[in-house]
């Protein structure tokens, strides 16, 4: 998307120069420089016309990338709390595990009497 900004910026100055472009030129009895600018062409109102309809497709691009990127960072949050609650429930997990294998042991010399 830099690269279109870049592309649309660089055309935006080219239709903006040829628009507001002038030719200077002696006056008729050469005391004096006249300017004057070209005719406006049906070329250059097409490029002006180009050049907008680019500049409002950027802004919307933009405006979407922005949300793609707050989207994106939510979901790695998102992923990021998952698995920080996976560990947690994997060590309350372990924990359990090893406190029935504790009582598992205490209960083994029980179970060995009766039988």
């Amino acid at each position: 998307l830099d690269s279109v900004r870049r592309m649309v910026a660089s055309l935006q100055v080219g239709v903006q120069a040829r628009d507001e472009a002038t030719t200077e030129a002696l006056t008729p009895d050469g005391k004096g420089i006249s300017k004057s600018s070209p005719p406006k062409t049906p070329e250059l109102a097409a490029s002006r016309a180009t050049v907008n309809s680019l500049t409002s497709l950027l802004e919307t691009a933009s405006v979407r990338e922005g949300e793609l990127r707050a989207q994106l960072h939510a979901a790695n949050q998102r992923v990021q709390d998952l698995e920080r609650e996976k560990h947690e429930q994997e060590l309350v997990a372990q924990t359990q595990l090893e406190t029935i294998q504790q009582q598992l042991q205490q209960l083994q010399p029980q179970r060995d009497q009766a039988v």
